[in-house]
């Protein structure tokens, strides 16, 4: 099993350096190029929706994303220390519409929760903390 965890300032400048650190642990885990541009769209998402909306401008914090490697799945979870939110409480967008006239947002959950084989969320202290599993090297996924 092998595992890693990135820690980041809750600032988006800080995104890039994830991406990159995201990109050496990916490969180092053995993670099929699809599956880790999947994983670092999701992940990169989940954080920057974080940074945005769950904390007070100026409030400076760490955000935290552990992988860990099991057989066949990558589990990813986030951490952060913001404002309590489910973005899986979220409804769903319509994406039959037509552009014009859907909502506005709500596309990045949508998109993670497609391109991902499990996501959870749960409320554990004064910590947000977002599950998602991976089942890699999946054809047609």
């Amino acid at each position: 099993m092998l595992k890693a965890e990135i820690q980041l300032a809750n600032t988006l400048s800080a995104v890039p350096g994830l991406l990159d650190q995201l990109d050496r642990t990916l490969a180092a885990m053995d993670v099929p190029d699809a599956d880790a541009f999947q994983v670092k769209l999701a992940l990169e998402e989940l954080v920057t929706n974080a940074i945005n909306y769950g904390f007070d401008a100026g409030q400076t914090s760490q955000l935290e994303v552990a992988l860990q490697r099991q057989n066949e799945d990558l589990i990813c979870e986030l951490r952060d220390h913001g404002r309590i939110f489910n973005p899986l409480d979220v409804v769903e967008p319509d994406v039959t519409l037509d552009v014009d006239h859907r909502k506005v947002g709500g596309l990045g959950v949508f998109f993670v929760r497609q391109v991902m084989d499990d996501v959870s969320y749960e409320r554990a202290g004064n910590m947000n903390v977002m599950r998602l599993r991976k089942t890699l090297g999946r054809e047609g996924d």
